[in-house]
């Protein structure tokens, strides 16, 4: 499915310090694709669908991170895994425009 969505769905937790928040809906991907760490309390997930990003999960990212997530998810855009993984890259460079 290539449609765009209208609204992205948002939940959040706070649990031993850290908050967690989940973005989209992860039901659907097909692949997890991680940077970061949740004992550093800086992580981020990226849920994808045929390399299509359909929901993240947050700790420890700004709100920049979050809003710019949001725009990739309504936009079901195209994520470069690989790019992302690259922990040499900037997470502005990995992530699409």
């Amino acid at each position: 499915m290539d449609a765009s969505y209208s609204t992205v769905s948002s939940f959040f937790t706070q649990t031993f310090g850290l908050t967690i928040k989940v973005l989209g809906d992860h039901a659907g991907s097909d692949e997890l694709v991680t940077r970061g760490s949740l004992r550093e309390g800086d992580l981020l997930g990226l849920y994808l669908d045929a390399d299509r990003l359909v929901a993240a999960l947050l700790v420890g990212q700004s709100d920049e991170t979050e809003t710019r997530l949001k725009g990739l998810i309504e936009q079901r855009a195209v994520v470069d895994s690989g790019l992302f993984t690259a922990h040499s890259r900037e997470l502005g460079e990995a992530l699409p425009r």
